[in-house]
């Protein structure tokens, strides 16, 4: 039928690709994952079947690394209970949750443990440089590695050596995984 006579196939990560899928569509070529993992989808079938799977493993690196900042800085700064006290309290009791406010960390000079290295941890490691913190880096697949990256039309160029993850833990101020 036309229903099943399509040549590709684009999915995120809730759709599943599994095998009655790619059974009932006998003109399949491509399966695309709009995303970075491939645990959606059955790989070892489709290419068993003739049928190329691919993904997009950068497209949202940065995206993820921006997103483990905008946490950081909830935590660091009390925004997320602040949001939520402000508009309940913030008209009589405004000095006490400013008081609280206050009590946050900056995070010049504060240390990030990056658990797995690859392109997002690399990211973080980026913006944490931009930060002013300290990096230390855990991941059994990378020994070193060098951030290169441009920042305001400077050319940044840093070694990264990882270190082991018992040492990741007790040094870091911040934790982020990925793995």
């Amino acid at each position: 039928s036309q229903l099943n006579s399509f040549d590709s196939i684009i999915v995120r990560s809730a759709t599943t690709v599994r095998a009655d899928l790619i059974d009932a569509a006998p003109n399949l070529k491509v399966i695309a994952r709009a995303g970075v993992g491939l645990d959606n989808i059955d790989v070892t079938y489709a290419e068993s079947e003739g049928i190329r799977v691919i993904n997009t493993p950068a497209a949202s690196s940065r995206s993820v690394a921006e997103l483990v900042f905008a946490h950081i800085l909830t935590v660091s700064r009390f925004f997320h209970t602040n949001n939520r006290a402000m508009p309940v309290k913030g008209s009589t009791d405004f000095k006490a949750l400013k008081k609280n406010s206050s009590k946050g960390l900056e995070l010049m000079n504060r240390s990030v443990g990056i658990v797995g290295f690859g392109r997002i941890g690399q990211e973080v490691a980026k913006i944490a440089v931009g930060m002013g913190m300290n990096i230390y880096a855990a991941d059994p697949f990378v020994n070193e590695t060098t951030l290169d990256f441009t920042i305001s039309g400077h050319d940044i160029s840093i070694p990264i050596k990882t270190i082991e993850l018992e040492d990741l833990l007790a040094k870091s101020d911040f934790i982020t995984l990925h793995v």
